[in-house]
């Protein structure tokens, strides 16, 4: 943990192993809150990766999860077909993260 002091970190992404069997595991969700309020106290943005299911979005909200990012959002796709994903999230060309933020 002393590097995390060391490096000029901005943002933390909780592997999916452990977002996995949030909505399941106590521990898990025990684990995840306790990331997120060190990496908080530390000025640390939190990304909760792997998310699959609107469950597992409403438990990291609830947990203050800064933004999440998986397939319930989207499958990986092609550079074409992200191209036109990205053209019907912002249709106007809004710049925003690729993540999306619960905050």
């Amino acid at each position: 943990m002393g590097s995390i002091k060391r490096f000029p970190i901005d943002i933390l992404i909780i592997d999916r192993e452990l977002i996995n069997n949030l909505a399941e595991q106590d521990e898990d969700r025990v684990l995840v809150k306790a990331i997120v309020t060190m990496a908080h106290g530390l000025g640390i943005q939190v990304v909760g990766e792997g998310v699959k299911t609107e469950k597992q979005v409403d438990i990291l909200k609830t947990l203050e999860c800064d933004n999440v990012q998986g397939f319930h959002f989207s499958k990986p796709l092609p550079p074409n077909e992200f191209e036109q994903y990205l053209t019907q999230l912002h249709p106007c060309g809004i710049d925003e993260p690729l993540v999306t933020s619960l905050g």
